[in-house]
């Protein structure tokens, strides 16, 4: 014994010896008349070898048989090795006490070193991701001699599993792992580890075979850059950009599309930049794209992609962004004539100037003799109906309120005079 031995560990050799006149052993090994075995593995042990090892009678079968087993155990080897080895022992037929007479023996044997089982990871692969929330794992497991399905270890976050249990199966060399109940979390790396197999006779694995796989159920998320959610723009062909990312398994490029009010673009009708595999950028040329807006339009932008996961459907997703277009504003008063009587109605008259969405402006009130009365800011606005912001209350530089009659108004961006003409006030 052993008929055969594990790949890399060590193991003792039994044999059993026999004689008529019984087994003698001096525990000196090959130094007297003890029992010893030489061993190699080039095939012979006559011509030399690479060990030799005292061995010990450990069993007594009959008073003519014995049981012997090396003192030290034969070093471990690689799979495939033949180890041969030689058993020596003497006899203990002598006549006339005389010790010298005892006869020693030999023979030969072999022990083929088996490699054990051996385990290739089928499905998920080291480092790759998942959509899936009960992703299976697979593996193939084989073994010249056969596969003992019962030593089967399979190591999934931490928890045991074997044959015996309802979520691991072995058939036909695979290893499938399901569990029905959605195992797996959103980012979460799940640690795999076959601890444990052997084969039919008993030879081990030789080491475990350990991997992480990561699980992704995020779709990939969308920021507006430019010109930015619900700004207002004066391009009527604005550059459009998004910020794309996707934390875990990255962005699918190809998957990425925009519909612009109502029309749909292609990867081929933009420009995806990838910082890295997880974020990058979409730009769009309203120019090159040959559309062009119409002032004081809104423009709808859906913007929408799929993450790139190694296993199942990807995750997919949309979102949506607005910007205005800046209307075209005449310059305009209103209502003119205007009533600053502090009676709740037609109380200021409301200024429209050009840009007004996006610019301040001056304005300054004059008399008819040209003299200047009045002198303020116009500030920009966000809601057409904020009237305060651009108006004139009918006062004075000093608070009061002006005659009735007719005033010239210039309204001025730095030194450019933008819009003047005239504004009534009536009691």
């Amino acid at each position: 014994q052993p008929p055969r031995a594990g790949a890399f560990g060590s193991f003792n050799v039994r044999v059993q010896i026999y004689d008529t006149s019984s087994v003698y052993d001096d525990n000196t090994g090959s130094g007297g008349q003890g029992i010893f075995l030489r061993w190699d593995t080039d095939g012979e042990v006559d011509v030399d070898y690479a060990g030799e090892i005292e061995m010990n009678i450990v069993d007594t079968l009959s008073s003519t048989e014995y049981t012997a087993e090396t003192s030290l155990p034969i070093p471990g080897q690689t799979p495939g090795t033949i180890v041969s080895f030689r058993c020596y022992a003497y006899d203990n037929d002598f006549d006339f006490y005389k010790p010298v007479d005892r006869t020693q023996d030999s023979d030969t044997f072999s022990v083929p070193v088996l490699a054990g089982p051996e385990a290739v990871i089928i499905e998920p692969l080291p480092n790759t991701y998942t959509a899936c929330e009960d992703q299976p794992i697979i593996m193939v497991i084989t073994d010249e001699e056969g596969v003992d399905p019962s030593t089967i270890r399979l190591e999934v976050e931490g928890v045991i599993y074997s044959v015996d249990s309802p979520e691991l199966s072995f058939s036909n060399d695979t290893l499938y792992f399901y569990h029905p109940d959605n195992l797996f979390g959103d980012g979460q790396e799940v640690d795999v580890s076959l601890v444990a197999v052997a084969d039919i006779y008993g030879n081990p694995m030789p080491e475990p075979v350990s991997w992480t796989f990561i699980v992704d159920l995020t779709p990939p998320e969308y920021a507006f850059g430019v010109p930015g959610q619900g700004v207002m723009v004066r391009d009527i062909t604005p550059t459009i950009i998004l910020d794309v990312n996707d934390r875990l398994s990255g962005v699918n490029p190809d998957s990425l599309h925009l519909i612009i009010n109502g029309q749909e673009f292609n990867p081929e009708d933009f420009v995806y930049e990838a910082f890295n595999e997880r974020e990058g950028e979409i730009t769009f040329s309203s120019s090159e794209a040959g559309i062009s807006f119409l002032q004081g339009d809104t423009v709808y932008i859906t913007v929408g992609g799929c993450d790139f996961p190694d296993y199942c459907a990807p995750n997919c997703s949309e979102d949506n962004f607005l910007f205005v277009i800046e209307p075209q504003v005449p310059c305009m008063v209103h209502p003119n004539p205007f009533t600053p009587n502090a009676d709740g109605f037609n109380d200021i008259a409301v200024f429209n100037y050009p840009y007004m969405f996006s610019e301040d402006a001056e304005l300054i009130i004059f008399d008819r003799w040209n003299k200047e009365l009045w002198r303020g800011t116009l500030h920009h606005i966000d809601n057409f109906y904020d009237f305060d912001s651009r108006a004139w209350t009918g006062r004075d530089k000093d608070g009061k309120v002006v005659e009735p009659g007719v005033y010239i108004y210039v309204i001025k961006r730095g030194d450019e005079v933008i819009c003047q003409g005239t504004v009534v006030v009536a009691h």
